[in-house]
């Protein structure tokens, strides 16, 4: 058993990499590559490393259980980077498999466990590109699929879940709710890797401000065509995403900005003026630096039809 002592340093070491994780994720609103994590090991006193290339499981060895859990990135970037492969029980919890001929790093699980210690989970969106949750805790373990049950929520298990906003278990399925937790995690990999992108910053207007800013798709998720890729994603502030939305403001293919022509010529307050009007016939502020992440021109040309259309 460890020592009161022993936990104490535990628990600074976890929350020195809550801290920083934070820090580098602006509040774990964009990703954090390989590079990065690997940074921890030289801005923390005690040169403790955050995760391991090689393992799932990692606990630094002078820990009392495991730090990080860690996924590898979806095998199908192109058209559907989000498969939903990770998988999750009926209740809505993470199911994380154990490691195969790593007892090892399986009972540091289980001292997390049994401790109630707080993790990370570094999940794979793409190569060398992570999603950092935390913090995260297990509470409980399927032997007959050898998994443990992760939640993600953010809960402290000693206080019980923190409600993950569905609709009340009483109205509906357990298949409902595990799927609404597939469903917020892929589109949360969708915001953090726009909000990478766009160096958190609004394709419109600059505003920098990440509690402010929304992921927008392009095409709609819903429609055909709506990937879930940074290429149909636009960083918007909350009135740009709105104003695109519903089509008050469009973006040609060549990254114009055009306000619908009826709200050109209103006449109300400085937000009108200055928020919308203003941005009318001028180019996107802010485009991702690599091409390939670009709105892709053929997704905005069918968008810009819809906006004409509305017109």
């Amino acid at each position: 058993m460890p020592t009161e002592e022993q936990l104490a340093w535990d628990a600074r070491v976890r929350q020195t990499a809550f801290d920083w994780l934070n820090q580098m994720t602006g509040g774990q609103q964009t990703t954090i590559t390989w590079q990065d994590i690997l940074k921890f090991k030289e801005m923390n006193p005690w040169g403790v490393v955050l995760a391991n290339r090689q393992r799932g499981i990692f606990k630094p060895k002078e820990m009392v259980g495991a730090l990080s859990l860690k996924s590898s990135p979806p095998r199908n970037r192109n058209d559907r980077p989000f498969v939903y492969n990770d998988d999750y029980s009926e209740e809505g919890y993470l199911r994380y498999s154990e490691q195969a001929s790593q007892d090892e790093d399986n009972a540091n699980v289980r001292r997390a466990y049994e401790h109630r210690l707080p993790m990370v989970y570094l999940k794979g969106i793409a190569e060398g590109i992570y999603r950092a949750t935390f913090p995260i805790y297990v509470i409980g373990y399927d032997s007959k699929q050898r998994q443990y049950l992760i939640d993600v929520s953010g809960a402290n298990p000693d206080t019980g879940r923190v409600d993950f906003q569905f609709a009340a278990k009483s109205e509906v399925g357990k298949s409902y709710v595990s799927r609404t937790v597939e469903v917020r995690e892929h589109q949360r990999d969708f915001r953090a890797l726009v909000m990478t992108a766009y160096r958190t910053t609004c394709a419109v207007c600059a505003l920098k401000h990440g509690e402010l800013l929304d992921a927008a798709h392009v095409i709609g998720d819903r429609e055909a065509g709506g990937i879930a890729a940074v290429k149909n994603g636009l960083a918007l502030c909350k009135i740009h995403h709105s104003a695109f939305d519903s089509h008050v403001l469009g973006v040609d293919p060549d990254y114009t900005v055009h306000i619908r022509e009826d709200i050109l010529h209103e006449i109300d307050g400085p937000m009108l003026k200055y928020g919308l009007q203003s941005h009318h016939g001028q180019r996107l502020r802010v485009v991702p630096e690599k091409t390939p992440e670009r709105p892709q021109r053929e997704l905005l040309a069918h968008r810009f039809e819809q906006f004409k259309a509305a017109v």
